[in-house]
């Protein structure tokens, strides 16, 4: 799986979950863990973080991995919508994102950030 940014990662999940009422219970039991494990995800005291665990929270929370991961799609046509969606397009998407804070990162070194 590719590199993602966690704080955004985690910090999405808890902003749609609580907007769609659903507790930590409910992911920790369809993860198939304690609700305390889960609870040490959303506090960023575990970075173990798989595409599956990301798939089974946005089913349970009613959103997509690209949502929780702090890509908005919305503003593209539907069928670049349902393409993004798929394991190519997610991965085409993560791929890119990896070379921005790649590039970011030499950018700031370069002006002295």
């Amino acid at each position: 799986m590719r590199e993602i940014d966690l704080a955004t990662f985690w910090h999405n999940v808890r902003v749609r979950r609580k907007r769609a009422g659903v507790s930590q219970a409910d992911i920790a039991k369809k993860l198939g863990i304690a609700q305390p494990s889960y609870n040490r995800y959303e506090k960023l005291e575990s970075n173990t973080l798989t595409d599956d665990m990301i798939e089974k929270i946005a089913s349970a929370i009613g959103c997509t991995k690209n949502e929780l991961i702090g890509y908005s799609i919305e503003h593209y046509p539907k069928v670049v919508q349902d393409w993004m969606q798929t394991q190519d397009g997610f991965l085409c998407i993560m791929e890119a994102y990896e070379k921005y804070k790649k590039a970011e990162a030499l950018f700031n070194k370069y002006k002295g950030v």
